[in-house]
């Protein structure tokens, strides 16, 4: 995939509200020099930077729309900071849909009395990150999601003579980054990659594991990779006096001159405005198959996942991905 850069300049810092017509008198660039140079989804320091200066605008706009309402704001805090110490899945759900439904009438006034336009917020993000297709969602929270990859054409004619093998050894690599308060993990195993990331207060933390194997298929007249797993990706994000983002992907996938093959791929990005809380998880599990161009050399197949945490002033998020119970085989035709 070829990398790519989005340069942020817009002074947001100068913007007296997020809102639909400042949005539209912004300016945006993009260049092809200083954007994260193994995957454009992996989101780049600038591009880290750029975010919390647009979440320190809301956040100073929502603090305000605030003021006068300690009683309310006391009593959402407090409630935020008991579903930070939640650790199971269901707990978590059942917490962040009540607290959502609870505050939802109070949220959307003080929201209209900010100024800030979260359909607007999720156009600036758009713009930071292009690789992301950012919505509003009618919870006060904004989503990402990665748009499908463009995958090669099968044009390799079938042949009698296969051979199937097992594939193993595959060879692990983890990267770990973090700035400010948080903590992230990364690690793998024979048959499995794991990730997570979590972010307290003003900074970010990200992750990521994979394990890869060549896949040998130059000479050959047709080849097909088989893989068996179950995939996981969840993010929580409690904005409790900030903006928090918690985003987390997994794929499998075959690598390719352009645009890798893809054969699973899953992805959750939830966003959280300050005195607001957003969570979700995606799991995927079963066998896939996919046959692999022949005519370009050989391939890699990767399992690969990706945390990360970002947030302004105190907010806490956590984002975390798994690949487990891997097992792959190369089918080759020559």
């Amino acid at each position: 995939m070829k990398p790519r850069t989005l340069l942020f300049t817009a002074m947001l810092s100068l913007l007296p509200a997020i809102t639909q017509a400042d949005f539209k008198q912004s300016t945006f660039t993009t260049s092809t020099k200083q954007q994260a140079a193994t995957d454009p989804r992996e989101i780049s320091k600038t591009q880290q930077e750029q975010l919390q200066q647009l979440f320190k605008q809301i956040d100073s706009q929502m603090q305000a729309a605030f003021k006068g309402n300690d009683k309310q704001v006391d009593q959402m805090r407090s409630e935020l900071k008991a579903i930070e110490t939640l650790k199971a899945k269901t707990d978590i759900q059942k917490a962040v849909a009540a607290y959502q439904s609870k505050h939802a009438e109070f949220y959307g006034t003080m929201l209209k009395k900010s100024g800030v336009d979260l359909s607007a917020v999720a156009k600036r993000m758009q713009a930071i990150i292009p690789a992301y297709i950012f919505t509003a969602q009618k919870n006060f929270t904004i989503t990402a999601d990665l748009p499908p990859r463009a995958q090669p054409a099968d044009n390799t004619p079938a042949t009698p003579q296969t051979t199937t093998t097992r594939l193993r050894n595959f060879t692990p690599s983890t990267n770990k980054s973090c700035s400010g308060a948080g903590g992230n993990n990364a690690a793998t195993s024979s048959d499995s990659v794991t990730t997570d990331a979590f972010a307290v207060g003003a900074g970010s933390c990200s992750s990521s594991a994979r394990l890869e194997h060549v896949l040998e298929v130059a000479d050959a007249d047709r080849a097909s990779v088989s893989s068996s797993h179950t995939i996981h990706v969840g993010a929580t994000a409690v904005g409790v006096v900030g903006t928090a983002v918690a985003s987390a992907y997994a794929d499998v996938d075959v690598t390719m001159p352009d645009e890798p093959l893809t054969i699973s791929s899953i992805n959750v990005t939830t966003i959280a405005p300050v005195l607001w809380v957003a969570h979700d998880t995606k799991d995927q599990s079963g066998t896939s198959s996919k046959t692999i161009p022949t005519n370009s050399g050989n391939r890699t197949l990767r399992y690969y996942t990706h945390s990360f945490a970002i947030g302004a002033l105190t907010p806490t998020s956590h984002a975390d991905a798994q690949i487990k119970s891997i097992s792959a085989s190369l089918s080759v035709t020559r």
